[in-house]
C-alpha cells in the first residue's frame, strides 16, 4: 500500500472555491505572471529546469522524469526542490 502511494508521488488535489476569494483579487496580470514564470524557469540550471517543467508543470512523476533525464529519482526530487526554493526566492525579491 504504502510503495503503491509513494510511487503516485505527493499530489495534493484541492477545490479551487477555496482560493476563489485569492484568485479574484487580481494583482498582477496572469500574462506579466506567466511571463515572469518562464524568465525564471529559463534562469534556473538545465537540471532543475528539466526537473521542475516535467514534474511541477507537464505532471510527469519522479519515476518518469528520472528515466527521461537519466538521473535517479534521488537527484530529481533534489533539484525539484532546489528550483522550486529558487523560483519562490526569486518571486518573493520581486514582490513591491
Amino acid at each position: 500500500m504504502i510503495d503503491a502511494l509513494r510511487r503516485r508521488g505527493r499530489r495534493i488535489s484541492l477545490p479551487i472555491d477555496d482560493f476563489s476569494e485569492i484568485l479574484a483579487d487580481g494583482g498582477a496580470e496572469p500574462d506579466m505572471l506567466a511571463a515572469d514564470a518562464g524568465r525564471h524557469l529559463e534562469s534556473l540550471p538545465p537540471g532543475q529546469r528539466s526537473a521542475v517543467r516535467a514534474i511541477a508543470i507537464d505532471g510527469a512523476s519522479i519515476g518518469e522524469t528520472a528515466a527521461r533525464l537519466s538521473m535517479t529519482n534521488g537527484a530529481v526530487r533534489v533539484a525539484l526542490h532546489r528550483g522550486l526554493a529558487a523560483l519562490a526566492r526569486k518571486f518573493r525579491t520581486e514582490e513591491p
